[in-house]
């Protein structure tokens, strides 16, 4: 199982979802977004010994959700969204 860490988060709603862009530990080792449910307390879902899991978001999906996050700005981070669709446009392909 990859363990994921975030770096910035860009999306978080209390007790609805919290989507981040970090580092994922696993054999690709790549950077890119991650996706959890929260609610009021720690959120779901966890792993046995309680640490949270996260959904990892298929590479060729970032873009698009990103771009979607900002028609949300009362609760994205919409500076940081701006700033990783500079960095990932260039690498997109269409």
């Amino acid at each position: 199982m990859a363990h994921f860490t975030p770096e910035n988060d860009l999306y978080k709603k209390d007790n609805e979802f919290y989507i981040a862009y970090g580092h994922w530990d696993d054999e690709e080792g790549d950077r890119g977004l991650g996706m959890r449910w929260i609610n009021s307390t720690m959120g779901f879902p966890r792993s046995a010994n309680g640490s949270p899991l996260w959904f990892k978001i298929p590479v060729w999906m970032n873009v698009s959700l990103l771009k979607t996050l900002l028609d949300f700005p009362e609760v994205a981070n919409t500076d940081k969204v701006l700033d990783l669709l500079k960095e990932l446009l260039p690498k997109h392909r269409m």
